[in-house]
């Protein structure tokens, strides 16, 4: 049975830095899509469903970083060849488990901000 999506979806590359508490070790990476109920991202390593990370994601017109608490829903890796040269490719979907109202409110903002935007002119 297919997951129906409860919040629209922004594609957007942004940054996220992120880590796993049991590891300790800060990693970055690019969402591919963000949503009010959380975000999909382009990672260099999978991880397993129901991983918990630390996350901050920096909105360029935002001067504080947007922090939650994300919960690893799916991973799956994937490979692709760009130019004869073949690269790993892991999407990671993260639900926020845990995001202040501020914070939550600021990415539904954003969303609505970019899609509600006029189109460029020519």
């Amino acid at each position: 049975m297919q997951e129906r999506k409860r919040f629209v979806r922004l594609d957007e590359r942004i940054d996220v830095r992120y880590i796993v508490p049991s590891s300790g070790v800060t990693k970055t990476a690019l969402t591919k899509d963000i949503s009010g109920g959380g975000i999909r991202l382009f990672a260099s390593q999978p991880l397993a469903s129901g991983t918990q990370v630390q996350a901050a994601l920096q909105f360029p017109d935002r001067e504080a970083p947007v922090h939650f608490t994300g919960e690893v829903v799916w991973s799956e890796q994937h490979e692709t060849v760009d130019r004869n040269q073949r690269q790993r490719l892991v999407e990671i979907g993260l639900r926020f488990a845990e995001i202040a109202p501020a914070d939550r409110h600021a990415v539904m903002q954003h969303i609505a901000d970019r899609l509600c935007a006029p189109a460029p002119t020519a």
